[in-house]
């Protein structure tokens, strides 16, 4: 929440899971906490002891690679104050219309104000779209690239927060609605699936790059 470029700073949140250093604290934390399990508005009775209920809870259980990744997105994604551009939207919005007020004919302006109006609220939630999407990319891109580990480690945690999705869609009563076959959040903007094709691609390109260096030292 916030920014790093605002004055007030910002601030993040990380899943509950963290906390788990093994599957064995997940299912006292689940059984204790847990039941029912609720997810997205919706509810699902679990039994954690089953094989389903393992392989649940197997992907709260993250890596020392996993959780890095996971902190340096968070905080790459408040880095960048990409929610400047709805201001600048409803400026250029608002200026149209001091033009129209003062220098338009009245019937123009009257006619105009509804189209101006569903222009800016239109502009304004396409910006916001954009916006979540991009710093979403971006804060992901730039984690893997800290080093080979943020790399592996994003990879685990896209891959198992998939996993887990596409358990739940099986187990959650509306799931279909909720996630596609593959894993993916039906209402997020920022699609889950692409940005774990992003961070394979830095992975490709960090390979690349080894190979090359090698090449060039065998090479000497």
């Amino acid at each position: 929440m916030g920014t790093l470029a605002s004055p007030t700073g910002a601030q993040i949140a990380l899943p509950f899971y963290v906390q788990f250093k093994n599957e064995q604290e997940a299912l006292e934390y689940a059984k204790e906490y847990l039941e029912p399990f609720n997810i997205l508005g919706k509810t699902a009775c679990i039994i954690w002891d089953s094989e389903v209920g393992k392989q649940l809870l197997s992907t709260f259980v993250l890596s020392d690679e996993a959780l890095a990744f996971l902190v340096a997105r968070d905080l790459y994604g408040v880095q960048r104050p990409f929610l400047l551009t709805q201001v600048f939207t409803f400026m250029l919005c608002f200026y149209t219309l001091h033009i129209f007020v003062y220098k338009g004919d009245s019937i123009v302006f009257l006619i105009a104000l509804p189209i101006l109006a569903g222009m800016a609220i239109y502009s304004a939630f396409g910006w916001n779209k954009l916006a979540i999407y991009l710093n979403e990319y971006h804060a992901d891109v730039m984690a893997a690239n800290l080093s080979v580990m943020h790399t592996k480690g994003g990879q685990e945690y896209y891959l198992k927060f998939l996993t887990r999705n596409r358990i739940l869609r099986n187990l959650v009563n509306g799931g279909d609605k909720l996630f596609s076959p593959i894993g993916e959040v039906k209402m997020s903007i920022a699609k889950y699936v692409s940005r774990y094709d992003g961070i394979n691609d830095v992975s490709s390109d960090n390979d690349q790059l080894t190979l090359s260096i090698l090449g060039d030292d065998l090479a000497q």
